[in-house]
């Protein structure tokens, strides 16, 4: 069985420059005399990396911190000034809980959705060679009771280097689970009107109060029980 999982973009950024969720693949066997007897073929790797798919940059930047601060003090950025609003979060000091290890947020606006219940958890591309000065911040919710965007988080932990990202680096992995461990079948959907209300519902509370996983249930009970449209 398979449950199906809706995916969109819905950011600032053109979606002709987003990159499609990519399903992970597996390392490529390069040994002439492997024995599939190696980690590769063992059932619980396997399962762990089953329904993980990569999420790339579609922009290119640099960013420096301070501390208390992240910002771009460099001209090195191919998208122009005025669109960084749109391309980053940053956050106050108050809001930090160490000066020294600054936190922004990149706005990845994947839409993932699902009409069963499906959990999401976003983690760091751990497969994948980077050379950041700090960890991504992961993070996991149940994408059948609350529907929003996902963002991807950074603290930082070298104040003197610089963070760099090129278009189609992989900034994240997402990993999708069920009850029963079902395959997930990954497919774009449609912004629909009901999608765009429950977004609009489930990313304004947090804004207006703490605690949101308290209306989960209830968000749970006032979607529709079909969210998922196909995109032709």
């Amino acid at each position: 069985m398979s449950v199906k999982v809706g995916w969109t973009w819905i950011g600032d950024v053109p979606d002709i420059m987003v990159y499609e969720p990519e399903k992970f693949q597996f390392p490529e066997i390069t040994n002439p005399n492997y024995n599939k007897r190696g980690v590769t073929e063992c059932p619980s790797y396997r399962q762990y990396f089953n329904n993980l798919y990569v999420l790339r940059s579609p922009i290119q930047f640099t960013l420096h911190a301070r501390a208390g601060e992240v910002g771009i003090f460099e001209n090195e950025n191919v998208i122009k000034p005025q669109l960084y609003p749109q391309a980053f979060i940053y956050h106050d000091p108050n809001e930090m809980f160490d000066l020294e290890k600054p936190i922004f947020q990149v706005r990845l606006d994947y839409l993932f959705a699902a009409d069963e219940d499906c959990t999401i958890e976003m983690i760091p591309p751990f497969m994948h060679k980077t050379d950041w000065p700090g960890q991504m911040t992961p993070g996991s919710f149940n994408i059948h009771k609350w529907i929003r965007n996902i963002s991807w988080g950074f603290v930082w932990e070298d104040l003197s280097k610089p963070l760099i990202i090129k278009e189609g680096d992989p900034l994240a992995y997402v990993k999708f689970t069920t009850p029963k461990s079902d395959n997930v079948k990954l497919v774009e959907m449609e912004f629909t009107d009901d999608l765009k209300n429950r977004c609009k519902n489930t990313g304004q509370v947090s804004a207006w109060t703490r605690g949101v996983f308290k209306f989960m249930d209830k968000s749970l009970r006032r979607r529709p029980k079909k969210l998922i449209v196909e995109k032709k």
